[in-house]
């Protein structure tokens, strides 16, 4: 059942009082089938449970930002950074919220530093040239977009963003 969410989730009532493992993978299927207030429901007894895990946390943010719980996220994002300055999917998400938020130089600081840790991290390549795009850079928007689809040649997302990228060049 580990990547069967659907059937995952048949069982999840049934978990009353779950340990915190059993908790996050029953989040982690809530938040791939798109219930995320569920998954948040999860998440956070997971975190409660576990309050060292990183991933839990991070996940936990993830959800909250993707909720509009921005300061929820922020603190949780954060804190893993504050502890694991390395987690690039938390570097990424702390990049997304600024950049909702505004705050565009940092959005760009905290996607350089994913970037630099892992330069072929999809979701820092999407979301800073979300950024570019924004500052009508399209250019270089269409440069990162490009190494996206290189790795992933399947992506008919990035393919359509390139596709609209061409007609403002």
């Amino acid at each position: 059942l580990k990547n069967d969410f659907t059937t995952l989730l048949q069982y999840a009532p049934k978990a009353t009082n779950p340990d915190a493992w059993t908790a996050y993978r029953i989040g982690q299927a809530y938040y791939t089938t798109g219930k995320l207030s569920e998954a948040e429901k999860y998440l956070a007894l997971a975190v409660k449970q576990a309050q060292q895990n990183i991933e839990f946390k991070a996940k936990l943010g993830a959800v909250k930002l993707e909720l509009n719980k921005a300061a929820e996220a922020q603190q949780l994002l954060e804190d893993v950074i504050h502890n694991y300055p390395k987690h690039v999917q938390s570097l990424t998400n702390l990049g997304y919220l600024h950049f909702l938020q505004g705050n565009i130089a940092q959005a760009n600081q905290y996607y350089d530093k994913a970037l630099a840790l892992d330069p072929d991290y999809e979701a820092a390549l999407l979301n800073k040239a979300g950024l570019y795009n924004y500052l009508k850079q399209y250019d270089k928007a269409k440069a990162l977009l490009q190494r996206v689809l290189k790795q992933n040649p399947n992506n008919q997302r990035v393919k359509e963003l390139l596709g609209q990228l061409d007609k403002l060049l």
